[in-house]
């Protein structure tokens, strides 16, 4: 066999190719090259991403596990010819016959260690794998995710509770605005301290300021979007929790002024945000894991399915809530 395929590479002109694979030079640097291509496979798969969740292998891992599978499989064919020509000289050749044997103890004691190494390894990771998503971890991390969306919907209803009962004050003080501005600002501050406000402001959709009280923690007025103004304009409560750093801000309309919202600023506990955040990505991430883990072939539905049920744990960076009637 191996003598046939001599004779087939000198007739269309390899010969000069095949004899190079049989140097030890190049064997050498083959292997070496398809280790040291292992290696840089492995050290790319063993970084995870400095942020965000993990997702599938790039482009450039598969790209260096390919040339490796080539040259893996060409250094492969090399020494199954090889070996193919010391068993077609054995019958003739007593240091072929020796060199077989020789072959055949090494290639078993490499082998051997091989496949224990690699039942282990496997049943080590499946059972890791396991542990990753076992009921007690999923619970957790959906606990994680519940305590967030708690927090998120209990401060979501304080400011809408609060807000429409100190915009009907302000609607039934709306006189005061010009008569006495003085007063009108204490009166404002007033409901802003009676309502856990830090801040509370009365402007109008250009963004001037009419009225403003402020605590001594309150944080530096920063002007809501041109998209909060419409959301008040629907009769909604536009809240801003996930962009806004560590605060909540509302901003409402105030129908007994020509043109006028409210917009108050209630503090969260310092690093909260940073915290639910997260605990979001944690949830989508592991949750993308899971589904990666336990089935790989999804149809189209179900995809969108779990697409769906991942976004229902996702929290809106605005929301807008219905006054309540």
């Amino acid at each position: 066999m191996a003598l046939a395929m001599r004779q087939w590479a000198n007739a269309v002109g390899a010969g000069r190719v095949w004899q190079a694979m049989q140097s030890r030079v190049v064997l050498g640097c083959g292997y070496g090259l398809a280790a040291a291509l292992t290696g840089l496979a492995i050290l790319l798969a063993a970084s995870p991403p400095s942020t965000g969740p993990l997702g599938p292998a790039s482009e450039l891992i598969l790209t260096v596990l390919g040339f490796n599978l080539i040259l893996i499989l060409a250094l492969t064919l090399v020494v199954f010819l090889r070996f193919a020509a010391l068993l077609d000289a054995r019958d003739s050749d007593a240091g072929a016959r020796l060199q077989v044997r020789f072959v055949t103890l090494f290639a078993v004691a490499a082998v051997a260690p091989a496949v224990v190494v690699a039942l282990f390894y496997g049943v080590l990771v499946n059972r890791g794998v396991d542990n990753w998503f076992s009921e007690r971890v999923q619970t957790v991390v959906e606990n994680s995710a519940t305590v967030a969306r708690s927090y998120v919907d209990e401060q979501s209803r304080y400011i809408q509770d609060h807000v429409t009962v100190m915009a009907g004050d302000l609607n039934h003080a709306a006189a005061g605005l010009e008569a006495s501005p003085i007063t009108f600002n204490q009166f404002l501050g007033q409901l802003a301290s009676t309502h856990a406000f830090s801040a509370a402001y009365l402007i109008d959709r250009d963004g001037r300021v009419l009225a403003r009280a402020e605590a001594t923690i309150a944080p530096s007025l920063t002007l809501p979007p041109a998209t909060s103004f419409k959301a008040a304009d629907q009769g909604d409560i536009w809240l801003c929790y996930r962009t806004c750093g560590d605060v909540m801000r509302a901003v409402f309309k105030l129908r007994a002024y020509p043109d006028a919202y409210l917009y108050v600023v209630r503090p969260v506990e310092k690093g909260i945000v940073a915290h639910l955040l997260e605990a979001e990505a944690s949830l989508v991430a592991y949750r993308d894991a899971k589904l990666r883990m336990f089935d790989s072939t999804i149809n189209s539905k179900r995809a969108d399915a779990m697409a769906e049920y991942r976004r229902g744990y996702k929290f809106r960076s605005h929301l807008h809530y219905r006054k309540a009637e």
